[in-house]
């Protein structure tokens, strides 16, 4: 369900399609990206939405297309579960 402005549930399905290739299964790296396990203890829900919009190099910007508002919430409150 939804929680701290995002779907945890649609934010999963979202992750594996846009993230995972980068950041591994379930937020695990393995791929260029760093493992996002235990990010929430970094990041508040705020700055993973703020991190995922505006990203440094060598992350993509995936907002705002090919994701909205609503998506990056989504995934942020996945993140937020790893």
């Amino acid at each position: 369900g939804a929680t701290t402005g995002g779907d945890k549930k649609i934010g999963e399905k979202l992750f594996a399609e846009n993230c995972a290739s980068c950041h591994g299964a379930q937020g695990a790296g393995g791929g260029v990206g760093p493992s996002l396990r235990d990010e929430s203890r970094r990041m508040n829900f705020e700055t993973l939405v703020s991190w995922i919009q505006d990203p440094e190099p060598p992350m993509p910007r995936l907002y705002p297309t090919p994701l909205h508002d609503e998506q990056v919430r989504d995934i942020a409150a996945y993140v937020e579960t790893l």
